[in-house]
């Protein structure tokens, strides 16, 4: 029944933007650009033509967990809209944690700009026992460390093995959730919103006026031309992820790893990166544990606190 629900409504939009019939809207809530394209799946956004060109998808990997990392560094304006969302108190609070100076937060810095975050916790929820079904599921359980309530490390795995992996950033979305436990999620995006269309999608418009593209809140799909019977990325197209990586770099403050999505054909990875293997990551820690006193892998007091009463 909800697959039928949404074919209907897949056919819905495309025949709208067939008849050039445009649904253009910006999200007071979180600031995303709501258009017919945002509500198109995968599948359909393959077959969408500029002037009968093909677009190419340019996307984040793990985007939200990546996002996420922005509140490590605070770029002012990060902080602005951490301000906006949170108010100055929980701000304070959050930036008292100093996350760029913890372990498990450089941790997840190395994981999510490489695009390891999900294989390396599909890793982590083996060693725990911890049943999944395969990577989807594992993405599906870990969105409750994101859009989840306080309450689900009661009952979610996922949430725990978060916490005892990245205690300092688990603190930290407590500390958010608190307020409403839907304010993380909206602070993700509002950050997401403000870098992709007012940073990126701006330079574009100003280095690339003729370049036509359309947006889908962590992508941007510019128009790209057929060589050969395949679809062919431009030299426009590599400075528009170029444009991605700087702009993200600078609000953020971290570059993170992105797909590359020419229509029917396999998708890849932007910068070129290392495959994940968790010896690659128990380097990495041990490397930490030669510079720093202790890697704190303890869950948080305030989970401890939540559970005791």
């Amino acid at each position: 029944m909800k697959f039928r629900w949404i074919k209907r409504f897949q056919v819905l939009w495309c025949k709208l933007t067939k008849n050039g019939e445009n649904y253009i809207s910006c999200n007071k809530t979180n600031g995303r650009l709501d258009t017919n394209f945002t509500r198109l799946t995968s599948e359909v956004i393959t077959s969408l033509r500029i002037d009968g060109d093909p677009l190419i998808e340019i996307d984040i990997v793990n985007s939200q967990a990546f996002i996420a990392t922005g509140l490590f560094h605070t770029s002012p304006q990060i902080e602005k809209i951490m301000v906006e969302q949170l108010g100055k108190k929980t701000t304070h609070n959050i930036k008292g944690l100093h996350l760029q100076d913890c372990d498990d937060a450089k941790l997840y810095s190395l994981l999510v700009s490489n695009g390891w975050f999900y294989e390396y916790m599909m890793d982590q929820f083996d060693s725990n026992n911890i049943n999944y079904i395969d990577r989807k599921d594992i993405k599906e359980q870990l969105f409750t460390v994101f859009f989840g309530k306080n309450n689900s490390y009661t009952y979610s795995p996922a949430v725990r093995l978060f916490d005892s992996k990245f205690p300092s950033i688990h603190k930290a979305f407590w500390m958010i959730k608190e307020l409403r436990h839907n304010k993380l999620a909206i602070l993700l995006q509002r950050i997401e919103s403000y870098t992709m269309l007012i940073c990126i999608c701006n330079r574009i418009i100003d280095d690339l006026p003729n370049l036509p593209f359309i947006t889908r809140h962590d992508s941007i799909l510019p128009k790209a031309v057929f060589k050969n019977d395949k679809v062919s990325i431009t030299a426009e197209d590599k400075k528009v992820a170029d444009y991605m990586l700087d702009g993200i770099d600078e609000i953020v403050g971290v570059k993170p790893l992105l797909k590359i999505k020419p229509p029917f054909q396999e998708p890849f990875t932007y910068p070129k990166t290392e495959k994940y293997s968790l010896t690659a990551v128990n380097i990495y820690l041990t490397s930490l544990l030669t510079t720093s006193s202790s890697l704190s892998i303890s869950p948080t007091p305030i989970s401890i606190h939540y559970v005791s009463e």
